[in-house]
């Protein structure tokens, strides 16, 4: 839900002690599922919540994107899909000194 995502990331890498760690929780826009269920779905029977809109969700995130921003903050530890590949699950650990 972050307009400027890597600026979020920066400043969770920053506050996070040498060796914490961090999960990361994103729908995976790869998955067509996704797709179909955010503009059919949603559209139609999401009430109040557009997750549609890009104000809602303005960065659109895959594996590679997420894998992008994470870069160089974080050494990753595992990537993976789940709730049927709709989503993805970040789990990285901040470099120690």
């Amino acid at each position: 839900h972050f307009t400027d995502p890597v600026r979020a990331l920066t400043e969770l890498s920053r506050t996070l002690k040498p060796g914490g760690l961090v999960l990361i929780c994103t729908i995976n826009y790869a998955n067509p599922l996704w797709f179909i269920l955010e503009n059919t779905w949603h559209r139609f029977f999401g009430g109040a919540c557009r997750t549609f809109s890009k104000e809602v969700h303005p960065t659109k995130y895959t594996a590679a994107l997420l894998r992008d921003h994470c870069a160089g903050l974080f050494e990753e530890i595992r990537l993976t899909k789940r709730v049927m590949a709709m989503e993805l699950f970040y789990l990285g650990k901040k470099h120690a000194l």
